[in-house]
């Protein structure tokens, strides 16, 4: 049950609240009683600021505790119900771009974006942005991969990574620019040849791809954000790389390979792989005749002490 709106309030009743026992030893700064508002140690606190507080903070996603943390994971898009006002650290990923074939570029990575945000009462809508669709073009057909969706946070969004192009768009077998704005690397498509650049990542650029008509090397994924320090094994290691550009040649050459979630690029014949789920990876150019894949969804992470 919250505590009350208005009126007195004592450390007892919060300690109680935070699970507790009536009339046991308890201080302000005791982690679970920080907890319910969302405080760190030492920071100043004032005993209105437990008004209408409750032993659980918040509910909604994936539930974990592990050490001092509370985590709520959010894999596909919902929401997360609040009881009181309090600080919250999260991660948000948007979703990655898809391939393309043909000399395909890699897919983009999606934004990555952590810090902290202040929260009041109320319900937050949770929005996971997924994974861009891979786009075949056969000849002498342009394509292009989707971009990736948003996601977002009380406020805060995080943009999804472009799509990779075939090499009968414009630019040519270019990988996707991220959700940050890292640009994918340029392609090369000699005739009836060529390889698709890497798709940029969240923290760098994609790779160009280089060549010419008998040899053909398409570019890596830029790369990507790993996992916060500390925070739970149970969510990806690491998110927003790009994904690797598609190559075919006459006689030599290789697939670019993605990076932090990012897709492998598919040679000759050989079908591409698909950006990590929930990690915004971008998805893997293709060659000539295999499959570009989808980019990976994102996913939002939300944390705060218990």
């Amino acid at each position: 049950m919250a505590l009350q709106t208005s009126g007195p309030i004592s450390l007892n009743d919060i300690h109680v609240e935070a699970g507790g026992s009536s009339g046991t030893t308890a201080s302000i700064n005791d982690s679970d009683i920080r907890g319910l508002i969302g405080k760190a140690s030492g920071a100043t606190m004032s005993f209105n600021e437990w008004y209408g507080a409750s032993g659980n903070f918040a509910v909604g996603g994936t539930e974990y505790t592990s050490g001092s943390y509370k985590y709520h994971v959010f894999t596909s898009s919902g929401t997360l119900t609040v009881g009181s006002s309090g600080t919250v650290e999260y991660l948000i990923v948007g979703g990655g771009g898809g391939g393309s074939t043909l000399a395909g570029g890699g897919g983009g990575g999606g934004r990555v974006r952590t810090g902290s945000t202040s929260l009041t009462a109320g319900n937050k809508s949770v929005v996971v942005g997924g994974g861009g669709s891979a786009r075949v073009g056969n000849y002498p057909n342009a394509a292009t991969g989707d971009t990736g969706g948003s996601s977002s946070f009380n406020g805060i969004s995080s943009a999804g990574g472009a799509g990779g192009t075939n090499r009968y768009a414009s630019p040519q077998s270019r990988g996707g620019t991220s959700g940050s704005g890292n640009a994918g690397g340029n392609g090369v498509a000699p005739a009836d040849a060529g390889a698709g650049g890497g798709g940029g990542g969240n923290s760098g650029v994609g790779a160009f791809a280089s060549g010419s008509y008998d040899v053909a090397f398409a570019g890596n994924g830029g790369s990507g954000t790993a996992r916060p320090s500390g925070w739970i094994t149970n969510i990806p290691a690491a998110y927003g790389g790009g994904g690797g550009g598609g190559a075919f040649w006459l006689s030599s050459g290789s697939a670019g390979t993605g990076t932090s979630g990012g897709g492998n690029g598919g040679a000759q014949t050989g079908n591409a792989t698909a950006g990590g789920t929930n990690t915004g990876g971008g998805g893997g150019g293709a060659g000539n005749g295999g499959s570009p894949r989808n980019g990976g969804s994102g996913i939002v992470v939300i944390r705060y002490l218990v």
